[in-house]
């Protein structure tokens, strides 16, 4: 992307690879694969490509296949298999996955803003274009109260088209669970907070998308017939133009087929950019690693970013575990070590590999309901407390717990209505309490329960046993996605490009429903606004996000400082070049899965596994932070973004032939 090439020569170039490759573009053309480019043997054809995405399902351990994808390539590694939450799946409260925009933006500052949002770049003024299954704009992320459709004048999706499939169905917003809606909120989602609950807002914006202040131009490629996706004869003449002419300069694409050639798809991709070249184009690279030549099209082209995933953080989970049980009485052997299913809070500390929980007393707390300060604190001191469920929030019960000394707490759920037994859950967060829990919590079923405080009230010693939360080595933003799709292309280039957080994404959620104003916080009712995914979909919209707040960094004129005040440089529009070449300079080489589990780097990028590594703006984007607390935080990344703005003038094309 830096040489510097004329606008001829590129050209020049450009026409001799399309030349050269003509002859597997004629049989792409022709034949019809698994991975499906096109599935008609005319060039005019729909398109019909499945999204990347590894969702979560309800009771499984191993993760999924992509929807469409035919097998699974990532289920039966170890390292993947981590328990998920339960019957509810993917829409249990993890409330703590506010990671990955923040690992993409600096960290997060002391005032709760990303180091790089908190001085405005938060995409304002800018425009995302975006091809996925449609947009449930009543989720509160998009919601506006003055209209209540997508299209001119709505606060966030003022462009809105739908696809129809010839002959088929198609209708506008998204399906239960969509992939379009959770792709959207991660671009751009954000939550108003006028008319609702305080701590229900701030909740909510935790998952604000990486760009919350950017518009959205959105291509619906829906189809209600099946789970395939409907696109324009032509990418570069049907699809891209409709956001171009919007005004969008960035587009994200959460799809793609498993062919890693140079298909028709990856030449439009191309081709629009080379004719366009101040848009950027983003797409997934697909879920089928960890073995080499496993990218997809289009995100086989040259012009484009072509989008990887890492790991999350490891709060950033659903945790399920056990709980082993030890009893000092021969009378309860057939209960003595005995397993039980428990799961983790959803905050607090979280359960780690060596923690300190091996055979340690259990003390109920009195009060049972943890709901006042314990009138048994010294015994609570250094043990781990027994708690019911019921009354008041769990984060008060266990904040109860942690004054008075204790080490861990374990609630037990309640029976229902008639007895019946009601299995363990994720213990939602509350942000009417603020205070900090510094000690791991669990929940146990109702059964288990029972049987724990009738022991406890019989004065039986009960010791338990927290084992490890992760069967391989615990999750972490520095290692590759085991699912990342991986190069070489079928001509031997490096992709992908970048790599950023897909795993454990949480974002928006569809109901089905444009009418039902879905913002509850509440992760059982049916108008929870949160979903989470995985997958290379979930990390290139924050990758296209991220790519808009490059553009308005130039575009406001914030090359030699970061900031509005005091500007040295005059503004002016990034190219697409320009974009690219400063997002591959902000990576970071990340840890690699090894066959014996472990992670390991090779000390040099780019690499075919991971391309540039991890995307951190704050490594190429000068930010002069001195503020008001009297310490300088400014980054170093000026000479960075200035050498790839000094030279963007004669790059504006050359990436066609890179």
């Amino acid at each position: 992307a830096n040489a510097a090439f004329t606008r001829a020569a590129a050209q020049a170039q450009a026409q001799e690879n399309i030349n050269s490759e003509g002859a597997a573009h004629e049989q792409i053309k022709e034949t019809t694969t698994t991975g499906l480019s096109r599935v008609s043997q005319s060039y005019g054809a729909p398109i019909l490509i499945a999204p990347h995405s590894h969702e979560r399902a309800a009771t499984v351990v191993s993760r999924r296949t992509w929807e469409g994808g035919g097998s699974s390539h990532a289920g039966n590694s170890s390292a993947w298999r981590r328990r998920q939450n339960g019957k509810e799946g993917r829409d249990n409260p993890i409330v703590r996955n506010n990671y990955a925009v923040p690992a993409m933006m600096g960290g997060w500052d002391d005032d709760g803003q990303t180091r790089i949002g908190k001085h405005g770049l938060t995409g304002f003024g800018e425009v995302i274009g975006m091809a996925d299954t449609g947009v449930d704009w009543d989720n509160c992320f998009f919601a506006d109260a003055a209209n209540s459709n997508a299209g001119a004048n709505h606060r966030k999706i003022p462009f809105y088209r739908l696809i129809r499939n010839r002959g088929g169905q198609a209708s506008r917003g998204d399906a239960v669970n969509g992939h379009g809606t959770h792709v959207a909120g991660a671009i751009a989602g954000h939550v108003l907070g006028a008319g609702r609950d305080e701590g229900d807002v701030d909740m909510l914006r935790k998952y604000d998308g990486i760009a919350p202040m950017a518009k959205l131009s959105i291509d619906d490629v829906s189809n209600d017939q099946s789970a395939n996706l409907v696109f324009p004869d032509s990418l570069s003449e049907g699809l891209w133009p409709f956001s171009y002419d919007n005004g969008a300069r960035v587009h994200s694409n959460s799809w793609g087929d498993d062919s890693p050639e140079y298909t028709i798809d990856a030449r439009e991709a191309d081709e629009f950019t080379y004719d366009h070249d101040d848009f950027l184009i983003i797409v997934a690279a697909g879920n089928t690693g960890p073995n080499p030549g496993t990218m997809g099209s289009p995100a086989t082209a040259k012009n484009i970013i072509a989008v990887g995933a890492s790991e999350n953080h490891p709060f950033s989970y659903p945790v399920g575990d056990t709980v082993v049980v030890q009893i000092d009485q021969t009378g309860t052997a057939g209960f003595n070590g005995q397993e039980f299913e428990a799961f983790s809070a959803a905050f607090g500390a979280l359960l780690q590999r060596g923690a300190p929980f091996v055979a340690v007393k259990i003390v109920g707390m009195v009060p049972a309901l943890g709901c006042a300060a314990p009138s048994n604190s010294a015994e609570l001191r250094g043990n781990v407390a027994l708690i019911q469920r019921g009354e008041c929030f769990f984060k008060e019960k266990v904040l109860h717990a942690q004054e008075a000394g204790a080490t861990a707490v374990i609630v037990t759920n309640i029976p229902g209505q008639d007895g019946e037994d009601r299995s363990a859950l994720v213990m939602a967060d509350s942000y009417d309490i603020p205070q900090s829990i510094t000690i791991p919590s669990m929940c146990v079923g109702s059964t288990v329960g029972g049987v724990l405080w009738e022991l406890i009230l019989e004065n039986v010693d009960v010791l338990v046993t927290f084992p490890v939360v992760f069967l391989s080595s615990s999750p972490s933003l520095d290692n590759l996605a085991y699912f990342s799709s991986q190069g070489p292309t079928g001509d031997q280039r490096f992709k992908p490009d970048i790599i950023a957080p897909g795993e454990s994404i949480t974002s928006a959620k569809s109901d089905g429903d444009l009418r039902s104003f879905q913002c509850s916080t509440d992760a059982f009712a049916d108008s929870y606004a949160l979903t989470t995914m995985d997958g290379t979909s979930m990390a290139t919209p924050l990758v296209a996000g991220a790519a808009a707040i490059v553009r308005q960094y130039f575009r406001e004129g914030r090359l030699m400082n970061g900031i509005r005040e005091g500007l040295v440089k005059s503004p002016f529009l990034a190219s697409a070049a320009l974009m690219k070449a400063v997002i591959l300079h902000s990576g970071k080489e990340l840890s690699l899965y090894q066959k014996d589990g472990s992670y390991s780097k090779k000390g040099i990028l780019p690499t075919f596994s991971q391309g540039y590594g991890a995307m951190n703006l704050w490594r190429v984007l000068w930010i002069d932070d001195n503020d008001d607390d009297g310490e300088d935080d400014s980054n170093r990344a000026a000479s960075t973004a200035q050498s790839a703005a000094a030279t963007h003038t004669t790059t504006r094309a050359a990436t066609h032939s890179a």
